[in-house]
């Protein structure tokens, strides 16, 4: 009688076991045709867009650069407050990337901050891609691909004239803009 019900419960907790993986085998497959529709139906969903951004942790300014008052970078417009002496400039190199789902291409370049005064006296120049630019800029068309990064560096220098009085040029705001549509 012993082993009679020692079989019995190794029977009963044998079919307890098939039961309980069956429910299992069947949830986890329910389970995962429900993840398969909702990527299906998301990956049509997928927004197919551009996303440009400077990327900050790249800025580095040239040698002989003075160093900005403050700097700030949103995604295409780099701020910079600097004060200028004749003689002297501000460089810095930033990267651009593209970490969006199709390509961009760069239409413009926008620079402000400048008095008609000021735009008299200093050099601004920038250059995208290895070219240079003036400080404003419409009607480019320069590609950049998906996951693609170019380098955009800005100058602004106070030539010195030799025998003038060149007044200090002291907190200039100003920005850069990068104006981008869809390739």
């Amino acid at each position: 009688m012993f082993k009679s019900k020692i079989n019995q419960i190794i029977v009963i907790s044998a079919l307890c076991l098939v039961v309980i993986s069956m429910g299992l085998f069947l949830t986890a497959g329910s389970y995962s045709r429900a993840l398969k529709i909702v990527n299906d139906s998301n990956s049509n969903q997928v927004e197919k867009t551009f996303n440009i951004l400077l990327k900050e942790n790249t800025y580095l300014e040239s040698n002989g650069s003075i160093s900005p008052n403050q700097k700030s970078f949103t995604k295409t417009t780099a701020n910079y407050n600097i004060s200028l002496n004749p003689g002297q400039y501000y460089e810095f190199t930033i990267a651009v990337e593209n970490q969006g789902t199709i390509d961009a291409k760069l239409t413009s370049i926008k620079s402000t901050g400048l008095t008609d005064e000021q735009e008299q006296l200093l050099k601004y120049t920038v250059y995208y891609s290895n070219e240079y630019y003036s400080r404003n800029i419409d009607n480019l068309n320069i590609g950049l691909g998906t996951n693609a990064v170019d380098y955009l560096r800005i100058r602004v220098e106070y030539p010195l004239i030799a025998g003038t009085n060149q007044p200090s040029l002291n907190n200039l705001d100003l920005s850069t803009t990068l104006e981008y549509t869809e390739l």
